[in-house]
């Protein structure tokens, strides 16, 4: 068959056409699919945002309760924590001063030498009361009868020990010296016990005056008392009674044996 150009132009150019209309068409299927794409983005952000905001303003109310409340938590917590730094404190204190008292008895401190002076062998006269004293206490040898050059060695031992400030007491360096303190303590505590002794008995005497000055007070107001509801007749009686026991007492002394009796008959209807 013969071929004809015109046609196969006009075949091509709709092919051309179906080929940018089908391309427009995809076109604008991917801008329409586009845009719900981006309307749904926007209104998920939109969402999303609307969420943010409302998170953000129960956030901000849950914040200041929870501000308010580590406060006041906060303020508790140092308490405590204060409370137990002073407690630590405390501990720590008293056990520095457990171990300082434990090393203490634990490692005593070491002899120092001439503490308490120093003694020659030549100073035995002058120290011969206390050396006497630790040879009858510390050596059990309350006579010595031995010879001399034995006494020497002994005072040289006390010497020692003295020098050295090692002596089992301290009255064996001073024994006169250490008498006498223990004479003045010994005098103070008798002195305190009957002061006691006198305070109490001071207290003691008060409280008797107290209850004799009650108990007068009482009488009085018994008396006033009876005073108040006797009438004026009474009164006068009770005063004339008195009156006639006392001439009664008089003539009893005096012996008037008559005026005795009459006395008794003045008296005799009063008390019937």
């Amino acid at each position: 068959e013969p071929k004809h150009p015109q046609q196969d132009e006009k075949v091509e150019d709709i092919k051309e056409r179906k080929k940018q209309k089908n391309e427009s068409d995809e076109d604008l299927h991917h801008r329409r699919k586009k845009r719900k794409k981006d309307k749904r983005k926007s209104r998920r952000k939109q969402k999303t945002e609307r969420k943010r905001k409302r998170k953000y303003s129960s956030d901000e109310s849950s914040l200041q309760n929870i501000s308010e409340e580590e406060s006041s938590s906060d303020d508790e917590s140092y308490n405590r924590r204060k409370k137990e730094k002073k407690k630590k404190k405390r501990y720590r204190e008293s056990s520095s001063k457990k171990r300082k008292h434990t090393s203490k008895q634990r490692s005593p401190s070491p002899p120092s030498f001439g503490k308490y002076g120093i003694v020659k062998p030549t100073d035995m006269k002058s120290k011969e009361r206390s050396f006497q004293v630790w040879m009858a206490e510390v050596k059990g040898i309350p006579s010595f009868t031995g010879s001399k050059w034995e006494l020497q060695n002994y005072f040289r031992e006390y010497a020692e020990d003295y020098n050295t400030a090692t002596l089992p007491h301290k009255k064996y360096y001073d024994y006169d010296t250490w008498e006498m303190q223990q004479y003045k303590k010994k005098k103070e505590e008798e002195n305190k016990k009957i002061k006691s002794s006198n305070s109490m008995l001071a207290d003691e005497a008060r409280h008797h005056a107290a209850m004799r000055e009650k108990e007068k007070q009482k009488q009085e107001a018994e008396l006033q008392l009876l005073r108040a509801t006797m009438n004026s007749d009474k009164i006068s009686n009770m005063k004339r009674q008195q009156d006639l026991q006392a001439e009664l007492r008089h003539a009893y002394k005096t012996g008037d044996k008559e005026r005795v009796s009459r006395i008794k008959q003045k008296l005799e209807p009063d008390d019937r």
